[in-house]
C-alpha cells in the first residue's frame, strides 16, 4: 500500500464531504500499518481516524474510538496519541459540559463508560 497515494485520497474525500468513504480508506491505511509494523503511518491513521469520527458523530465517539483501538509500541507514537487523547478529552468535556453535567450519578464498579 501507498500510504502517500491513501492520504491524498482521503484528502479529497474529505474536501469533497465523503467523510465516511474517508474513514473507510483511513481504516485500510490503519489495517495496513498495522500489519506492516509501520508505527508512523499507524499514529497518523489513528489520529485521523479520530479527526474523522469528530467529524461524523461528535467527540464521545472520537474519543471512544481512540480508547479501543490498539496503539503502537514506541514511546514517541503513544506519547502522541496520549497527548491527541488528552486533547480530544478535553474538547470533549468543554463542549458537553452541560449534558455531562446533567447525567445521572451512579456508582459503578471497574471501568466507566463515558
Amino acid at each position: 500500500m501507498s500510504y502517500e497515494t491513501a492520504w491524498k485520497e482521503v484528502e479529497e474525500l474529505v474536501a469533497d464531504q465523503r467523510l465516511e468513504a474517508a474513514f473507510s480508506k483511513v481504516q485500510e491505511a490503519l489495517w495496513a500499518a498495522r500489519e506492516n509494523g509501520n508505527e508512523q503511518e499507524w499514529t497518523r491513521a489513528l489520529i485521523e481516524g479520530a479527526n474523522l469520527r469528530i467529524a461524523l458523530h461528535g467527540f464521545e465517539d472520537a474519543v471512544r474510538y481512540l480508547k479501543d483501538q490498539p496503539w503502537p509500541d514506541s514511546e514517541l507514537h503513544r506519547s502522541l496519541l496520549q497527548l491527541f487523547y488528552a486533547s480530544s478529552l478535553t474538547t470533549y468535556v468543554r463542549a458537553y459540559s452541560w449534558e455531562i453535567e446533567g447525567r445521572e450519578r451512579v456508582a459503578l464498579e471497574g471501568e466507566v463508560d463515558m
